[in-house]
């Protein structure tokens, strides 16, 4: 967890900085006599938000991800091409299903 906090700074810090501006929002809000229903929904909706920055990845992560996919996906275009399979990484197959029959 620490290691992913660390490694996704940008996320993390925009989650940081979400939560922390929603309460000192809170806060003034309170101070100023202002807060209502709609301002408490507000701030927990940016705190919950700011968990979920936290929580997630780095969009650098997706577009690794996303090249790998497209490697592989040139790698089957070149296998069906030259008829050579072993250029495929071996991967688990998802058993099929049978189809329902029509009534």
């Amino acid at each position: 967890m620490i290691q992913n906090l660390l490694t996704n700074w940008k996320t993390t810090s925009a989650g940081l900085v979400m939560i922390i501006g929603s309460i000192i929002h809170l806060i003034f809000a309170i101070k100023g006599g202002h807060a209502d229903e709609p301002t408490w929904t507000a701030t927990f909706t940016a705190i919950l938000a700011g968990i979920g920055l936290i929580a997630a990845g780095d969009g650098s992560t997706a577009v690794k991800a996303h090249q790998e996919t497209l490697t592989q996906l040139e790698d089957i275009k070149s296998a069906v091409r030259t008829g050579d399979t072993s250029i495929i990484a071996k991967s688990e197959t998802t058993p099929s299903i049978p189809p329902t029959p029509v009534k």
